[in-house]
């Protein structure tokens, strides 16, 4: 088993966030439930973690769901 690490999130995070958020959240958007997860893109993601604080999970320094 791999070495888990939380932390928090950087710009450079954004695209494999979203990759996360999508494959999250896709059960969701194909039953057509309007949630700002569903809509995300990688300028909103950027956005939420500059302006936020978003946590990953990586191990082996890859994000896990």
């Amino acid at each position: 088993m791999g070495k888990d690490r939380i932390r928090i999130a950087t710009k450079e995070d954004a695209p494999a966030y979203l990759a996360l958020i999508q494959e999250s959240f896709q059960e969701v958007k194909d039953l057509g439930i309007d949630w700002p997860s569903t809509n995300a893109t990688l300028e909103s993601v950027t956005e939420n973690i500059e302006t936020g604080i978003a946590l990953v999970l990586e191990r082996d320094d890859h994000l896990m769901v």
